[in-house]
């Protein structure tokens, strides 16, 4: 299987991070591959689109953006393949918050985030935007799960996790630092980025 990966500066991956990703890939690999489709009721992901209004804001936003390539089988292990710095310099720079929910090969919740994104923020949208959205395309459901990274801010603030258990959500949660994309990063971010 090939995994889009984001390459980064080169630094060592903590052992407590690496530890959790292996453990993660460990449980994940059981799963047969029908599982990510049929049982997997949304991936999703969240995104700050600069908006670059002038000539120097797109080139500091080009110089900033990341960069990535299919990921061979020998670079799985790599501790090179990391997670992106977290603090771009876009002082100046407006940007538009989407967060996003595919399945079934389609989006099926399309959300901009007013204001800024962290737990309250989060809490309304999976309470309101993912839970209707979940149930327009699967019905309504005992439980819904899906795939998310782990963004402490937002998704995993206690606020987050809060609204997804009183809305039936149960989310399985990227590990921190990993290499891999949701169909979000390689196929819409990547082309609305282009």
């Amino acid at each position: 299987m090939l995994v889009f990966a984001r390459r980064a500066r080169k630094y060592s991956c903590p052992k407590k991070d690496a530890s959790k990703r292996f453990k993660t890939a460990k449980e994940w690999i059981k799963r047969p591959a029908s599982f990510w489709s049929t049982k997997i009721h949304g991936y999703f992901d969240c995104k700050a689109f600069p908006l670059p209004l002038n000539a120097t804001q797109r080139k500091k936003y080009r110089q900033a953006r990341v960069k990535g390539h299919l990921r061979k089988a020998s670079e799985g292990a790599s501790r090179s393949f990391t997670k992106v710095r977290t603090k771009h310099s876009f002082l100046g720079v407006p940007s538009a918050t989407i967060a996003a929910l595919v399945a079934k090969d389609k989006v099926i919740m399309w959300h901009v985030i007013s204001g800024p994104w962290n737990g309250s923020a989060a809490a309304q949208m999976y309470a309101g935007p993912m839970k209707k959205a979940l149930v327009k395309t699967w019905g309504v459901k005992a439980k819904y799960t899906i795939i998310e990274d782990g963004d402490r801010k937002s998704n995993q603030s206690g606020k987050g996790i809060k609204s997804k258990a009183d809305a039936k959500i149960h989310a399985m949660t990227l590990p921190p630092r990993t290499p891999s994309w949701t169909p979000l990063d390689y196929t819409i971010w990547n082309e609305i980025e282009k």
